[in-house]
């Protein structure tokens, strides 16, 4: 009893760093980054960080249902594969290109992709999803885009711009009997690059990664800002 007694002691005169004082430490170095990414104003194109990526006391909740509750698009709450940035609030829903267009991307030929940007991270067709077999998983989604146009999800790729070297990635993927399973990534490389640069694209023989992209400066087509990670869990 006195032991207990001691101990209860000692832990209520330890200080603890209560989970809001955390919270607001994120929510200032959320705000403070997104003020030093490059920006490219304009009055013709949305280039500002969705509001309803809100700061979340609950970051590191690993249930796809809390994420998914983020989202405030009903239609994009049924998607059986999404991606989650925890420390950027970011969840946006993994898009596959289907019929035709899918036989169309493999024979090279161009489809419309913006009409899937519309709806989220776009998966290039002829990439491996990982754990599969060895290969790049890649996902193209908008970081800004024309206020005139239509799409739910016209700047939801900022958080690739937001991320620290030490910052997780989370893909969750729904399986055929309806339960989620959790891939944990870790960055591996960051960097800019041309349009034109389709090694991002290529397929490695002997381990698995995956590539997230999107344009930077934010309002700009003029670079990519590209993100490479592998499974950490």
């Amino acid at each position: 009893m006195v032991t207990l007694l001691v101990w209860a002691t000692i832990l209520s005169q330890t200080p603890v760093v209560s989970t809001i004082d955390q919270h607001y430490t994120q929510v200032t170095q959320r705000e403070q980054l997104l003020s030093e990414v490059d920006r490219i104003p304009t009055q013709w194109v949305d280039s500002t960080y969705p509001d309803w990526f809100a700061p979340d006391l609950l970051l590191v909740n690993q249930d796809i249902n809390h994420w998914i509750d983020i989202l405030p698009y009903s239609e994009d709450k049924s998607h059986t594969r999404y991606v989650v940035a925890p420390l950027q609030w970011a969840i946006v829903p993994v898009i596959t290109v289907t019929g035709e267009d899918q036989e169309d991307v493999l024979n090279w030929w161009d489809i419309d992709i913006m009409s899937y940007l519309e709806n989220g991270a776009l998966h290039h067709p002829w990439t491996r999803w990982p754990r599969e077999q060895s290969g790049n998983y890649v996902l193209a989604g908008h970081t800004s885009y024309y206020s005139y146009q239509n799409g739910r999800y016209k700047t939801a790729m900022q958080f690739i711009a937001l991320m620290q070297s030490w910052d997780p990635l989370r893909m969750f993927d729904q399986q055929a009997n309806g339960e989620w399973k959790k891939y944990d990534f870790s960055i591996t490389k960051s960097f800019e690059t041309v349009p034109e640069d389709i090694s991002i694209l290529e397929q490695p023989i002997d381990w698995n990664m995956l590539t997230v992209y999107g344009c930077y400066p934010f309002g700009s087509l003029d670079r990519r800002r590209v993100i490479q990670w592998e499974i950490s869990s």
